[in-house]
């Protein structure tokens, strides 16, 4: 199934045959007798991960996906590597504090990485 929209009034995301008007010509095992080719209307309630806004597989989610893994990727390296979830904080003062700082060091050390390969 192709994504084909969706429906502000109603909530459901709308999908329809991949082969769309020609399907009458094209599909082998008619799923529909509709000149169109068979539409579902999904809700993205009913499964978050399932049924997303933004269509799987589309440039949209990819872009978004992409966003997504770095953003991991920076947590895994507040966390992990200098160590936040290891500190005795109490305060969310503190807490902010010491992750401007831990994003400081982040940039510092992408920046001297790169001067690195720029000098190599």
């Amino acid at each position: 199934m192709k994504p084909n929209g969706y429906d502000k009034s109603s909530g459901y995301l709308m999908w329809r045959c991949p082969y769309g008007k020609d399907h009458c010509s094209k599909c082998k095992n008619s799923c529909t007798d509709s000149k169109y080719g068979r539409v579902v209307k999904t809700r993205p309630e009913w499964d978050i991960r399932l049924y997303t806004d933004v269509p799987r597989g589309t440039d949209a989610y990819k872009k978004i996906y992409n966003q997504r893994t770095a953003t991991e990727r920076i947590n895994n390296r507040i966390l992990n590597d200098y160590g936040l979830h290891r500190m005795f904080i109490h305060t969310k003062e503190h807490y902010s504090f010491m992750t401007t700082m831990i994003g400081i060091c982040i940039h510092l050390d992408a920046r001297y990485k790169q001067q690195v390969q720029a000098a190599a």
